[in-house]
């Protein structure tokens, strides 16, 4: 699958320091799900260079009804992703309890727990990451 066909399960942009990841979509297979990973993480790294930069993250889950069984090698990608010292802040928007428990797993492997606060909303995750 091409990177570009995988992109199309997410919106990945950037807007007064806020880098924007919308899950559009799940992926169908593990494969797909692991290319994805892998392409989010390559397109974030595109737009955050540095690394302790004073970029926040809005992750936002809400459109999507499952995650199925995300395979290991997705986690540790995103894993990676937050603690690369990337974002000043992450927040992550919506999910279902199977969602939020995969997120809440992810997010302790991390080792960075206080820069991460959950939200049900999108609107209630970009109000806190537009503070400070």
């Amino acid at each position: 699958m091409l990177h570009s066909d995988i992109l199309k399960n997410v919106s990945i942009k950037e807007e007064q320091g806020i880098v924007m990841l919308i899950f559009l979509d799940s992926p169908k297979d593990k494969e797909t799900d692991i290319a994805l990973s892998e392409s989010v993480i390559k397109k974030i790294k595109e737009i955050v260079k540095t690394k302790n930069s004073n970029k926040k993250l809005l992750i936002d889950l809400t459109r999507l009804k499952s995650i199925g069984s995300m395979p290991s090698r997705s986690r540790k990608n995103y894993v990676e992703l937050g603690k690369g010292h990337l974002f000043k802040k992450v927040a992550i928007a919506g999910g279902n309890i199977h969602i939020r428990t995969i997120t809440s797993f992810i997010i302790r492997a991390t080792g960075r727990m206080k820069y991460f606060k959950c939200f049900s909303s999108s609107s209630e995750a970009l109000n806190w990451l537009k503070k400070n």
